[in-house]
């Protein structure tokens, strides 16, 4: 089942032509966006090769590297976490997944929600996201940038925020050892359980401010 393109009484509808705002987009000799669908479909993805490494298998041999990196950088160059955040919107509501057994926020609502990972853009990472959590397929063309949040919470977090109206499949609950409910909840009424960042994003994107910080003095 295919999911069409919100109606001109969805608050978060846009131009039919509308396309991201990407620099990446005018360069024609720009490999990322040819690969994306390997990556997708990829079992053992591979990325190019790290400036400061010989040959790299897998994104987890990166993630290694960096944190040993980390290490040698020291405390007066903070590095934060960036998670990112993919909303389906229809109808003036939102598809949100109960969390559990993840460690953080467990029993909470979220949108679909991944950190991003070494040579990795946060757009690939919501498409990712869509499809690792709900099953579904999303178009990165039509994703539409909401709201970034830098968030203190258990650490530094930067959380991107993406919403799409338009996907292929039917939305299911694709990882029940992370989540242990999906349900639809109307934009302007969300359950008290829903994580902050969330409420804070959707809150300031309908206030017309794309940013905002949370949980900062």
């Amino acid at each position: 089942m295919s999911r069409g393109a919100a109606g001109d009484d969805d608050p978060l509808a846009w131009d039919a032509d509308f396309v991201p705002d990407d620099d990446q987009d005018d360069e024609e000799d720009d490999p990322g966006d040819a690969e994306w669908p390997v990556l997708l479909g990829a079992e053992d993805p591979t990325v190019p090769v790290h400036p400061d490494m010989d040959v790299v298998d897998d994104f987890g041999t990166i993630d290694d590297y960096i944190d040993e990196a980390l290490g040698v950088v020291g405390p007066s160059r903070w590095v934060a976490v960036v998670d990112v955040q993919v909303l389906l919107i229809a109808q003036e509501s939102v598809l949100l997944v109960r969390r559990a057994n993840t460690g953080f926020c467990d029993g909470m609502w979220s949108p679909p929600t991944g950190r991003l990972r070494a040579m990795e853009s946060v757009v690939l990472r919501a498409v990712r996201e869509a499809e690792e959590t709900l099953a579904v397929s999303v178009d990165p063309e039509r994703l539409r940038f909401l709201h970034v949040t830098h968030y203190r919470s258990d650490s530094d977090r930067v959380v991107f925020v993406f919403a799409a109206t338009a996907w292929d499949g039917e939305p299911a609950n694709a990882e029940p050892h992370e989540h242990d409910a999906l349900s639809w909840f109307p934009l302007d009424a969300l359950p008290e359980e829903t994580i902050a960042c969330t409420v804070a994003a959707i809150a300031n994107y309908r206030a017309g401010r794309p940013f905002s910080l949370l949980n900062w003095w």
